[in-house]
């Protein structure tokens, strides 16, 4: 093989690998989050749960704050309505379990999502010490994927959680948000407050 041809044939050997290389090297662009939603991805970077149907049950989808009360009876819940002035009702659910009294406001966004809230004590602002606070923030990272807030309106420390998957899951998150409830009492109890 003349050297010209053994030139022009190690070029090409070089630049043809070198030009697949860099195309196999360069990494598509990450998906949006758009992509992520519609393929079926939540924002945590697990999959959603598919949409289940219950006979007889109201679906996700068609869930509003009118249709709630209705969702909460055929469930086997007493609940009673309470009008806002924001917003739309929400309904106050009681519930028993192992000699606890929970009292449980179920809400539901304009788009359909069911969100569970319960008040656990009132702190007026002048008593909320920032130490005390900054266990009750240190706690979120453990009780997951419940979280506690500070109403303004009425100055009271809540526990709150998203239900996962519409009214299918209503009856474990709200199981779910009591347990979380009992467990870190010990926190938010009125006597942590004085």
């Amino acid at each position: 093989m003349s050297p010209i041809r053994t030139l022009l044939f190690a070029a090409l050997l070089i630049f043809g690998a070198r030009g697949t290389l860099s195309a196999q090297s360069v990494a598509p662009p990450p998906p949006s989050a758009d992509m992520l939603l519609d393929a079926g991805w939540h924002s945590f970077g697990k999959p959603a749960l598919p949409a289940l149907k219950t006979p007889g049950l109201i679906g996700p989808s068609k869930m509003s704050a009118e249709r709630l009360p209705e969702m909460l009876k055929k469930m086997g819940y007493k609940a009673e309505v309470v009008p806002t002035e924001i917003g739309g009702p929400y309904c106050l659910v009681k519930l028993s379990r192992d000699g606890w009294e929970f009292e449980i406001e179920a809400s539901v966004t304009p788009k359909g999502v069911i969100w569970l809230t319960a008040p656990l004590v009132e702190i007026p602002r002048d008593k909320a010490a920032a130490g005390k606070l900054l266990n009750i923030l240190e706690a979120n990272t453990t009780v997951g994927p419940c979280f506690f807030t500070y109403r303004a309106a009425d100055e009271k420390l809540c526990m709150r959680l998203e239900v996962a998957g519409g009214e299918t899951g209503f009856r474990g998150d709200l199981n779910l948000l009591a347990s979380k409830i009992r467990d870190t009492y010990s926190l938010w109890r009125e006597e942590v407050w004085k």
